[in-house]
């Protein structure tokens, strides 16, 4: 895919294409150099997959935990550059983006980012057990169906038996686990987006080292440029494996679809 090479202001300007299958929501810590210092803030990029398949990251911003009205501005701002419709908005667990995410785009379906659920699992794990714990988690939310999850489940419960922490957190995400089993197989491929949320984590990661620090928003984005156009440029899906998507959306959500195309 040939994808024209952006500058700042244009990428903080740009209209969006009116239709987003799936938006996903990444929120990390930076540490960024203030007036008053240096304080961390939270950065919060945004990115999905038209409805013809190619992937934006659309915009990023850092969150203002003073402002009630943030998200809801967050969402206003992305209709008002013409992104109308968002069929699946992926994010990690908050009420604010879902309850704002749902008065902009009434038809929204605001889904636990699988990532989310796969951290806060994770995170009691030493190091040399991570790659095989995010095998077995992502052979949990991917299984063909809720019966064999629910069986994969059991057999992960029997296995960390005897770390009654971990097990203690894996119980409190398991429902958000089940909720994903509403959609088909494809479409949690779609939504599960771990390993593309983990490499937008690594750039902004790269942010905390430069020097002198990012200021604000506009030092972030001008930073993040050189990796826009390398990930707009990326694929995820080919033209065959979009199409077959295409479909299965169509046959579970006809009416959305026929709006959004």
């Amino acid at each position: 895919m040939n994808v024209r090479k952006i500058d700042v202001n244009e990428f903080q300007k740009r209209k969006f294409e009116r239709s987003f299958i799936s938006v996903y929501v990444v929120i990390k810590p930076i540490v960024v150099e203030t007036d008053d210092g240096i304080e961390p803030k939270n950065l919060c990029v945004f990115y999905g997959f038209t409805a013809l398949g190619a992937r934006k990251i659309i915009a990023i911003y850092f969150e203002d935990t003073k402002d009630n009205r943030f998200w809801l501005n967050i969402f206003e701002d992305l209709k008002s550059r013409n992104l109308k419709n968002i069929m699946f908005l992926v994010t990690p667990k908050n009420r604010n983006i879902e309850r704002c995410a749902k008065i902009v785009y009434n038809n929204i379906e605001v889904v636990r980012s699988p990532e989310d659920i796969m951290n806060s699992i994770d995170i009691f794990f030493p190091t040399k057990t991570s790659r095989a714990l995010e095998i077995q988690l992502k052979n949990l939310l991917l299984a063909e169906n809720i019966e064999i999850c629910k069986e994969k489940i059991e057999l992960f419960k029997q296995e960390y038996l005897h770390n009654k922490l971990v097990l203690t957190v894996f119980e409190k995400q398991e429902e958000d686990i089940l909720k994903l089993y509403k959609f088909n197989v494809d479409i949690r491929k779609l939504l599960y987006q771990y390993y593309a949320i983990r490499d937008i984590k690594r750039q902004i990661n790269k942010l905390n080292v430069l020097q002198p620090l990012c200021s604000d928003i506009t030092s972030v984005a001008t930073n993040f440029m050189q990796y826009i156009t390398s990930f707009e440029r990326g694929l995820s899906y080919s033209k065959k494996g979009w199409v077959r998507l295409m479909n299965i959306l169509y046959d579970e959500y006809p009416k959305k679809m026929e709006e959004y195309f």
